[in-house]
C-alpha cells in the first residue's frame, strides 16, 4: 500500500485534472502511432488540430 501511495504523491505533484499544467487536447494524438490511423486523422482535425 505504500507504494501505491508514494506512486500517488510522485503524480500529483506534477499535476491533476484540477491543478498544474493543462496539456493540449492536441497531445493525444502525438507520438502514439508511427503513422496514425485514419479514424484517428479525423477526431484530431474534429477537434481543431
Amino acid at each position: 500500500m505504500d507504494a501505491v501511495t508514494a506512486a500517488q504523491k510522485e503524480a500529483e505533484a506534477i499535476g491533476t485534472l484540477h491543478s498544474g499544467n493543462r496539456p493540449s487536447p492536441r497531445d493525444m494524438f502525438e507520438d502514439v502511432y508511427s503513422e496514425m490511423p485514419p479514424h484517428l486523422v479525423r477526431q484530431r482535425h474534429e477537434v481543431g488540430y
